[in-house]
């Protein structure tokens, strides 16, 4: 009896855990599509505002702005590390922190000093419980506009003041609802891609009024900020998927646990009984014998 006991309780956890499995899975589903419509309407966006900054820079020699400065001794690279508040989502964190953290070896092998910031809990856990020092840090993010102004202003602020020469961004990167991978991309100093196609659409030079240095002015913040709202979105996105996907592989898994255990029951039910019979058995055959 002492074995059925055993199962049941068996039985009961799991079924709690399959449970609370079932429940993050809704949950994730319910937010993915938000966050889908979301990344598809930032994505254009943003690559429209990279694609005018490339215009900019096929019809015009020199283009000045602080954020565009690209400077040639790099000793100090800034680093974003995006990570979930949450967990339950598979190793999604754990791929962001194995890139970042090779990423950062490879600038100290290059003798380049890192500065860190993070974002989400994961990452600023991992790194207080290892107290690696980082120059900034927050949890609990959220992805609106607002938010990305105030990070850009920042960032903005220490490439100008010297904090760091070069700014890279590490994040998960969704290629569908079930799979992403995880991106570095430099932030600052901004680079405006020129693409061999947008170059086959070039006629003659571009004018831009009131002037290229006014346009310069106005859309370089505004492509840097809609590139670190995308990235955010991204991410989001990312983790919902990983969610997804991780609480649909345990509950099954919970689920094919639980129909095991019922058999292993059934059983130890089973033979329980047939102890009992025996038992039974045995001892009327002896008071027939006496």
């Amino acid at each position: 009896m002492g074995n059925l006991k055993e199962i049941k309780n068996r039985q009961a956890s799991v079924k709690s855990i399959s449970q609370i499995t079932k429940a993050m899975k809704m949950i994730a589903s319910s937010k993915i599509s938000k966050a889908e419509s979301m990344v598809k309407a930032g994505v254009p966006y943003a690559e429209q505002l990279v694609y005018i900054m490339g215009k900019i820079a096929e019809n015009t020699k020199e283009i000045s702005h602080p954020l565009l400065e690209k400077r040639s001794d790099v000793k100090n690279v800034g680093i974003l590390i995006i990570t979930s508040d949450k967990g339950l989502c598979g190793s999604y964190n754990t791929n962001i922190m194995k890139i970042s953290s090779n990423f950062i070896d490879e600038l100290k092998l290059k003798g380049k000093n890192p500065v860190i910031y993070i974002l989400g809990t994961k990452a600023k856990n991992y790194y207080d419980r290892r107290k690696i020092p980082y120059k900034w840090g927050k949890a609990n993010w959220v992805t609106d506009c607002d938010f990305a102004d105030e990070m850009y202003l920042m960032f903005a602020k220490d490439f100008k003041e010297n904090v760091f020469d070069e700014f890279h961004i590490i994040y998960a990167s969704a290629k569908s609802k079930a799979s992403y991978k995880v991106k570095n991309i430099q932030y600052l100093p901004f680079v405006p891609e020129i693409k061999e196609e947008n170059s086959s659409k070039k006629a003659g030079n571009c004018v831009f009024e009131p002037s290229t240095e006014m346009a310069v002015n106005l859309l370089v913040p505004m492509a840097l900020k809609q590139l670190l709202l995308t990235a955010l979105l991204d991410a989001r996105y990312s983790e919902y998927g990983a969610r997804i996907v991780a609480m649909t592989n345990a509950t099954d898994s919970a689920e094919k646990l639980s129909d095991e255990l019922r058999l292993s029951f059934f059983r130890a039910r089973q033979e329980a009984i047939t102890t009992e019979i025996l038992e039974i058995s045995s001892a009327a055959a002896q008071l027939s014998k006496s």
